[in-house]
């Protein structure tokens, strides 16, 4: 059909203009939608009506070899370079982790010290299975950078392998090696293997799923079959132990198992029921940790069915989740999602909209509509949240999406000349990892240092880190207390000097360090440094905050202060409990409360140690006592009394006697953070707007 070749790719030049537009340039929301509609749903309207008769039987796009397969050679070339892009400057692809990373990375170091079978972890209720296998890597190699980004880097490999072996028991083998062409070198299979979170393990396990089910399908009823089922159910129940999303996979699964038991003339469920029946080998772990850990409070919590969020946020959420994949979110940025662009480059979002008009050619044909069905119900676990967008909710549409986008890349190829077919493709595929490539560098961030030799990341623990590591290279290990800061400087800096804190390394546990290190509001550091004489003290928050920021003080070790210092490893490992349970408890009421009632009874590790006194106020006010702030205010006063009378106190203080309506008193503890010395909180700009506010207007105290 030689009229076929410039309609298809006059469509993909439409598309590619478009989505171009959409991706790249910042336009005002109608000219979007517009632009949206002109330029990708009506023409895609518009083509599927056209001439669009498929070709005859037996020469499905997906289904005949479409070009010369690759010499064993540049076959060689290509498994190397998809390994490289994933390990190449595996350490320093990102200067530093992000506050999830680091979370994942504290409870496996957690773990080490004493082991527990806890099973769900975070706010976000998330299963083991990350954990545990970091656990092991943070026993066994030095760098906390590799243990935390070696596991994704291998998982995303894995699941590119493991996805062409499952599309090989299902398409040609050009087809096959095309599909994981997009599988090795887009955006998102690269980018998911930079992220230590659970998400990134459902690729893989969704990919020997589906490998699992075609073995079942091309096998013959019998044993054989029954066992493929057997395996396949056990699999699916194991699969419950990487990420909440996986649910979505398991439903799948068995709506395909039943789908394909029932059609035909011999109905077959025999392979369903056996599904069934191995299933709960897999599952049992995180059914019977649902009943005793009460799971279901941030599922519940994060979509509109809690009442937090009304339908416009909903709306937005849910169509972000849309518009992520082919331009960029539409509600604020994405958590784990593109940050130029779309999940797809306008080259692949152009072929996914040619392969959705190969699947209305095909449209009759069974493995079309489920195919389309399952990308649509891929999408529910994002698309029925509320709160933000996070594209590992969706992350079980990966395949599927690059599937769809393979076939309209073999569609618009499909009829070149034969020989031409491999020139356009490595056309197009070089324009396609260019522009991926571009993406990831940007979602790279910033780089160690900059032209002025200062810190780009912001992050305090990381400035922390560049003080901190020079002293362990020349000293050896010391004694880094990094867990008397609160739960909202996150873990980071625990996580990044395990490998030299002998204060929570159990391996360096009969060290005898000759420093110590402390990170610590700001405000503490003059009277630390005159309790510590000798010791250095730098802040290291980027940008203060209202409390005036971070500082790390680096404490010589001698023996007038050895002794105070072992005592108060005690009262760190004690501190380090209650971040573990504080980060774990929060979607749990009843351990909540129990938490509540037992925070009084660790004060007398505290009592009498002015320091520690204060951040043990600091931390139980962080809790919520109930409706009013009485419980946080007295935390804070005997933080005051007993402790160090500094400006954060006071200032933090305040803002609970405000969110209290105690305007009088709001005003006199502001007024003594003002008259501290030292003073780095906003504490005057705040007495200066509550002087001059508008009756009942707003007032922001942290």
């Amino acid at each position: 059909m030689p009229g076929q070749v410039p309609r298809d790719w006059r469509s993909f030049s439409v598309f590619l203009a478009a989505n171009a537009l959409l991706s790249y340039v910042p336009l005002p929301v109608p000219a979007q939608i517009g632009l949206g509609f002109a330029g990708i749903v009506l023409p895609l309207l518009l083509f599927s009506r056209s001439n669009n008769a498929p070709p005859a039987r037996g020469k499905e796009t997906c289904g005949r070899e479409m070009m010369a397969l690759p010499p064993a050679w540049l076959a060689g070339v290509g498994v190397a370079a998809i390994l490289g892009l994933r390990f190449f400057n595996l350490t320093a692809f990102r200067p530093w982790p992000s506050g999830d990373e680091a979370l994942q990375g504290y409870f496996a170091i957690d773990l080490i010290r004493k082991w527990d079978w806890r099973f769900f972890y975070t706010t976000g209720q998330h299963p083991p299975l990350l954990i545990w296998m970091l656990t092991f890597f943070f026993r066994a190699f030095q760098s906390p950078f590799f243990n935390l980004w070696f596991l994704p880097a291998a998982f995303s490999a894995a699941f590119v392998f493991a996805a062409y072996a499952a599309a090989r028991k299902v398409f040609s083998e050009s087809f096959s090696i095309l599909f994981v062409c997009l599988l090795g070198f887009s955006f998102w299979p690269l980018y998911f293997g930079r992220n230590c979170v659970q998400g990134m393990l459902v690729p893989f396990f969704e990919a020997v799923g589906f490998y699992l089910l075609a073995c079942l399908w091309k096998s013959k009823a019998g044993p054989r079959k029954n066992l493929w089922a057997a395996v396949l159910g056990a699999w699916t129940g194991l699969g419950s132990l990487t990420y909440t999303s996986w649910f979505i996979v398991l439903v799948v699964f068995a709506f395909l198992l039943w789908r394909e038991g029932i059609r035909g003339r011999r109905a077959n469920l025999k392979p369903f029921f056996i599904f069934g029946a191995f299933l709960p080998l897999g599952l049992s772990p995180w059914a019977w940790a649902a009943v005793r850990e009460q799971f279901g409070g941030y599922v519940f919590g994060a979509s509109f069915l809690s009442g937090f969020f009304n339908w416009k946020d909903q709306l937005g959420t849910s169509l972000s989740y849309i518009t992520s994949l082919f331009w960029g979110p539409l509600k604020g940025p994405a958590g784990y999602g593109p940050v130029w662009g779309g999940m797809l480059n306008p080259v692949l979002a152009s072929c996914f909209a040619l392969g959705l008009l190969e699947m209305v050619r095909y449209w009759k044909k069974p493995a079309i509509q489920a195919t389309a069905f399952v990308f649509l119900l891929f999408l529910a676990p994002g698309m029925l949240s509320a709160d933000h967008v996070e594209m590992f909710r969706i992350i079980q549409d990966l395949p599927l999406l690059l599937l769809i986008t393979a076939l309209g890349l073999s569609r618009l190829l499909g009829n070149l000349r034969f020989s031409r077919r491999p020139i356009a493709l490595a056309l197009l595929l070089g324009l396609s990892l260019g522009l991926d490539f571009h993406h990831l560098l940007k979602a790279k961030g910033d780089a160690l240092i900059s032209p002025g030799r200062l810190p780009l990341v912001q992050d305090e623990n990381y400035w922390a880190y560049l003080k901190l590591k020079p002293v362990a290279q020349t000293q050896g290990p010391g004694w880094v207390f990094t867990d008397f800061i609160l739960l909202s400087h996150d873990h980071t800096l625990a996580v990044a000097t395990y490998p030299f804190n002998a204060a929570e390394n159990p391996k360096l546990a009969d060290r005898e360090p000759a420093w110590a290190a402390i990170l610590s509001n700001v405000h503490y550091a003059s009277f630390l440094a005159k309790r510590f004489p000798g010791s250095r003290w730098y802040p290291v928050t980027p940008s203060p905050a209202g409390d005036g920021g971070m500082a790390v003080g680096i404490i010589p070790v001698t023996a007038q202060n050895r002794e105070g210092l072992q005592g108060w490893l005690k009262v760190h490992r004690y501190f380090h409990r209650l971040g573990v349970e504080a980060e774990n408890m929060m979607n749990n009421p009843e351990r909540y409360r129990a938490a509540l009632l037992e925070l009084p009874k660790g004060y007398g590790l505290v009592a009498g140690d002015p320091f520690l006194e204060s951040c043990f106020g600091e931390w139980a006010a962080q809790y919520h006592y109930g409706l009013r702030y009485d419980g946080n205010i007295r935390c804070l006063q005997r933080a005051i009394r007993k402790g160090y009378p500094s400006a954060n106190l006071y200032y933090k203080l305040g803002g609970f006697y405000w969110m209290n309506r105690q305007l009088k008193e709001a005003r006199n503890a502001y007024r003594m953070a003002a008259r501290s010395v030292p003073n780095y909180t906003n504490a005057l700009e705040v007495l200066d707007y509550l002087d001059h506010r508008p009756p009942g207007g707003p007032v922001s105290v942290h």
